[in-house]
C-alpha cells in the first residue's frame, strides 16, 4: 500500500510538472514576443524620425514591425519548445489571432482616420491577445494544463488603455505617442509574463490532486 501510495504520488507530481512547464513557457512567450515587438518597434519609430523612412512607407514598415515578431515569436515557441504540446498545437490560432485585428481595423483606420495609424497597433494588438486567450487559453485552463492566463491579463491591460493612446495619437502627431505605446506593452508584457511564472511556481510546490491533462 505504502508504495502503491509514492506512486500515486509521483504520478500526480509528474501531472503538475507537465502543467508547469506549459504555464512557464507561456509566460516566457510574452517576453519574447515583447522583447521583439518593443524593439522593432522602437527601431521603425526611430528611422521615421530621422526621416530615414518616408510617410508612404511609414505604415508598412510600422506593420512589418508587428509581423515579422508576431512570426518569429510563434515559430520559437513551436519549434523551439515542441515539447510542450499546450503550445505546440493550433499554432495557426495564434497566426490568425495575431493577424485579423491587425487587418481589420488598419483597414478601418486608414479610410475613416488615417491620423491615429501611428498608434493604433496598440489597439490590435490587445485584441488579438483577448482572442488569442478565448480561443486556446481558456480551453487549455478548463482542461487544467495551464494554471494561469497571460495573454488574457496583458490584452486587458492593453484593450484597457487603449483608448488614452488612441487619444494622444490623434493630438499628438509626433511618435511620441507611439514610444508611449511601446513602453505600455513592455509594461503589461513583463506583469502578465511574471505573473504566469509565479502561478507555475505556486502550482507546482502548491497544487494537489491536479486533474489529468486532456
Amino acid at each position: 500500500m505504502q508504495d502503491l501510495k509514492k506512486l500515486h504520488e509521483i504520478g500526480e507530481f509528474a501531472l503538475r510538472l507537465k502543467v508547469y512547464k506549459n504555464t512557464l513557457i507561456l509566460g516566457f512567450s510574452l517576453y519574447l514576443f515583447g522583447m521583439l515587438i518593443a524593439g522593432s518597434l522602437i527601431v521603425v519609430n526611430s528611422l521615421i524620425d530621422m526621416n530615414l523612412v518616408n510617410s508612404q512607407a511609414a505604415l508598412f514598415s510600422i506593420l512589418l514591425a508587428i509581423i515579422v515578431p508576431t512570426v518569429l515569436s510563434v515559430y520559437i515557441i513551436v519549434y523551439v519548445f515542441r515539447a510542450a504540446p499546450v503550445v505546440s498545437e493550433k499554432s495557426e490560432y495564434w497566426i490568425a489571432s495575431s493577424s485579423i485585428p491587425f487587418a481589420v481595423i488598419y483597414a478601418i483606420s486608414s479610410i475613416y482616420c488615417p491620423e491615429i495609424l501611428h498608434v493604433v497597433w496598440y489597439l490590435a494588438l490587445g485584441l488579438s491577445l483577448l482572442i488569442a486567450s478565448t480561443l486556446l487559453e481558456t480551453k487549455w485552463a478548463k482542461e487544467n494544463k495551464i494554471w494561469a492566463k497571460p495573454y488574457m491579463l496583458s490584452g486587458l491591460l492593453i484593450t484597457f488603455l487603449s483608448p488614452a493612446v488612441i487619444y494622444l495619437g490623434l493630438k499628438v502627431q509626433t511618435a511620441d505617442p507611439a514610444y508611449l505605446a511601446t513602453g505600455l506593452t513592455l509594461i503589461a508584457f513583463c506583469i502578465s509574463g511574471t505573473y504566469s511564472i509565479v502561478k507555475a511556481e505556486r502550482g507546482l510546490i502548491f497544487e494537489r490532486g491536479a486533474k489529468k491533462p486532456s
